[in-house]
């Protein structure tokens, strides 16, 4: 079974896909933890398909409540760090506008590191002073949020726990 849950500003809907049906559920979105509202509508889109967590293969989870912070320009003052030569692609995705360098928002304040992690690991470490360093930037601007964004870091999370800690 396929389970997929969105996150909006009023409601949070689940969809379950279980035995070539598809059954629904909408609960409020809950801001104070989101959780909550997204735990509610799985409890509730199971129950509506008489189905058992256990079986879901599959999760698949979205938050238009992003989305519309954006369009509404309703976002945090974001430093990001990624490794070097790959901020641009963070910010562009796989984005279809006709002027793509055009991005309807200021961009994020970045900062560029020049490590580098392979499929296999590293391959250009990340040092203590290196990753001191990149945390004295980020205190000099004054985010409210920092995104660090490295490459393969799903495999080989040491140099992003480096920058967080």
């Amino acid at each position: 079974m396929l389970l997929g849950v969105d996150v909006g500003g009023t409601f949070t809907d689940a969809a379950l896909v279980a035995d070539g049906r598809v059954h629904t559920a909408k609960t409020p979105t809950t801001p104070g933890d989101q959780s909550e509202g997204v735990l509610r509508a799985i409890r509730d889109v199971l129950r509506a398909a008489g189905a058992d967590a256990s079986a879901v293969t599959g999760l698949r989870h979205g938050m238009t409540v992003a989305t519309n912070a954006l369009l509404e320009g309703r976002v945090a003052r974001t430093v990001l760090c990624a490794t070097e030569g790959f901020v641009d692609l963070v910010e562009l995705g796989r984005q279809d506008r006709p002027h793509l360098y055009d991005l309807a928002r200021p961009r994020v304040a970045q900062l560029r590191r020049d490590e580098r992690c392979g499929p296999d690991g590293p391959e250009r470490d990340l040092t203590d002073e290196a990753a001191g360093s990149v945390a004295e930037a980020v205190a000099a601007l004054r985010p409210e949020a920092v995104a660090v964004v490295l490459l393969h870091a799903d495999r080989h999370p040491e140099h992003g726990r480096l920058l967080g800690d």
